[in-house]
């Protein structure tokens, strides 16, 4: 399982509310919505704690339930600032912050995708890199 150290991390903090897995048919269904299939360690992420933010994440839109529309929001966004590079048609926007701060993974590239970022009020020109994977940002978020 490629989120054993990430999970050892959280349990070592001892939050006081326990995460709340997403079942395997509720994980399909999402997939099914969304029309892709999900890394397998983001998968691995909805069935550990995919239905509660449990004291990590607060203030974001990342639940399931969020999911589907976090692409079409930060498309527009985008449109809205003029950022001159396109959202990858691969790309999985997985979290957003704020209404402003997006992040997402390349479909194409599988596990060994690079999670990338948007960020609404830094003057950039291009899509940031800021984790190796998705283990890492959770780890880091955590």
């Amino acid at each position: 399982m490629p989120l054993n150290s990430v999970k050892a991390l959280y349990d070592g903090l001892k939050f006081t509310v326990p995460g709340e897995a997403c079942s395997e048919p509720q994980v399909q269904m999402l997939e099914k919505q969304l029309g892709i299939a999900l890394p397998p360690s983001y998968r691995e992420f909805l069935l550990w704690m995919g239905q509660s933010p449990s004291g990590i994440l607060l203030g974001s839109s990342w639940l399931p339930d969020d999911l589907p529309d976090l692409k079409p929001a930060l498309i527009k966004f985008l449109a809205a600032n003029n950022f001159p590079e396109k959202l990858p048609d691969d790309a999985f926007v997985f979290w957003e912050n704020q209404g402003y701060v997006y992040t997402f993974l390349r479909l194409s590239q599988g596990e060994v995708s690079p999670v990338y970022r948007y960020h609404g009020t830094l003057d950039t020109t291009t899509f940031t890199m800021i984790n190796p994977n998705f283990e890492s940002w959770l780890a880091q978020q955590i």
